[in-house]
């Protein structure tokens, strides 16, 4: 026996529930669908900054420069012209002999990027 739930008003009854719905197909994710360009752009940037940090700062070779003014070059053709600066600035700050605003600049950096990411 199956039971249906009813809200009975002084007008008329309400059906809340006739029967169980049809089973219909969720649309599914497929793996291999590629994440929109910001947010592969700002993976890719958080991806620079986390190997900076595996690696330390200090042990950055020329390669870690192109590969950061290529993604900076990247972050402003998408839009992100703030971001590209702020990219640049970092590696401004990682050859110059003071650092004092390092912390902040990749801190700031890396915010935006994990808030475009979202």
């Amino acid at each position: 026996m199956k039971k249906t739930t009813a809200l009975l008003t002084a007008q008329r009854a309400v059906v809340l529930q006739a029967e169980a719905p049809p089973p219909q197909p969720l649309p599914l994710q497929g793996e291999h669908e590629e994440p929109p360009a910001l947010n592969a752009l700002a993976t890719d940037t958080l991806d620079l900054l986390a190997l900076w940090l595996r690696q330390g700062l200090r042990h950055q070779g020329g390669g870690a420069a192109s590969r950061a003014e290529t993604q900076a070059a990247q972050l402003e053709r998408a839009g992100l012209a703030r971001s590209a600066r702020l990219l640049r600035g970092v590696l401004g700050q990682l050859r110059a002999a003071q650092r004092g605003a390092l912390v902040s600049q990749l801190a700031l950096l890396s915010l935006w990027m994990q808030g475009v990411g979202q």
